[in-house]
C-alpha cells in the first residue's frame, strides 16, 4: 500500500529507496505466497511455471540484496547500481504478472484480475533510459579504474594486454578519428597513428576464422 514508504531506510539517495521497494516486493511475495498455498497447498509444487515463477521473484529479490550490499561496502558505481537493480524489479513485474494470470482458473482467475492491474498500474521498476545505459558503457570503456573494480573477479585470458591496448589506444586517438571524418588534414604521423588504432581494435575483436574446408578436415580427424 505504502509503495515501501513506510521502510526505514539506512542507505542514503537512490540506494536507500531501492531498500524501500526490496521491502515492499517481500512484502507482495510473501502476502501471494501464502495465497498460492491456501488454493493449491502441495500441488503448487506440481504447478512448475507457478512456482517458478516465484523462483525467479525470490532470484531477483536476492541479486538485488547483494546489489545493495556491494554498494554499502564500496559506496561506489551507483549507475550501475541504478541499471542492476531497476532491471530486477522489472523482471518482478513481470514475473507477478504471469502469477497474477495463471494462479486460479474458472471464476477465481476474475479475482486476480485486480492485482493485475494495480501491478501495470504501479510498478516496482522502470524501462531503462538511454542516458543511464551510455553513462554505464562509457564508465566501463574510459575508466580504467571503475573496469577493473567491476571485474576484478572475472577470468581475463591473455588477450588482456592487446585488449587494454586496444582500449586505451582508441581512446587516444578518438580526436582524431573526429577530425579525419570531418575532412580535416591530418599529418603523416596523425594517420599512421589512427592506422595503428585500427589494426589493434582489429585484432581485439577478431576471431577465429577458417575455410569450409579446414573446418571438415578438422572434424574428420577427431
Amino acid at each position: 500500500v505504502t509503495r515501501g514508504y513506510a521502510h526505514s531506510k539506512t542507505l542514503p539517495s537512490k540506494a536507500g529507496r531501492y531498500e524501500q521497494k526490496l521491502a515492499w516486493a517481500s512484502a507482495r511475495f510473501a502476502f501471494f505466497a501464502d495465497v498460492a498455498l491456501g488454493l493449491m497447498g502441495a500441488g503448487l509444487k506440481r504447478r512448475e511455471f507457478i512456482s517458478g515463477q516465484y523462483a525467479d521473484i525470490f532470484i531477483q529479490m536476492y541479486l538485488i540484496v547483494s546489489a545493495l550490499r556491494r554498494f554499502k561496502a564500496h559506496g561506489e558505481d551507483e549507475v550501475f547500481l541504478s541499471y542492476g537493480v531497476e532491471e530486477a524489479f522489472c523482471k518482478i513485474d513481470l514475473a507477478f504478472e504471469q502469477i497474477f494470470e495463471n494462479l486460479a482458473h474458472g471464476v477465481l482467475r476474475y479475482i486476480f484480475k485486480l492485482p493485475k492491474l494495480i501491478s501495470k498500474l504501479n510498478p516496482m521498476g522502470s524501462t531503462q533510459k538511454y542516458a543511464t545505459l551510455y553513462a554505464l558503457a562509457t564508465s566501463l570503456c574510459e575508466d580504467a579504474k571503475v573496469r577493473d573494480r567491476i571485474c576484478e573477479n572475472i577470468y581475463l585470458s591473455k588477450r588482456k594486454k592487446e585488449l587494454l591496448a586496444a582500449s586505451e589506444m582508441m581512446l587516444e586517438t578518438r580526436e582524431l578519428f573526429s577530425k579525419q571524418k570531418s575532412s580535416l588534414p591530418l599529418t603523416k604521423e596523425e594517420v599512421e597513428k589512427i592506422e595503428f588504432a585500427k589494426k589493434l581494435r582489429y585484432e581485439a575483436i577478431s576471431v577465429d576464422s577458417f575455410t569450409y574446408e579446414q573446418y571438415h578436415h578438422a572434424r574428420r580427424e577427431s
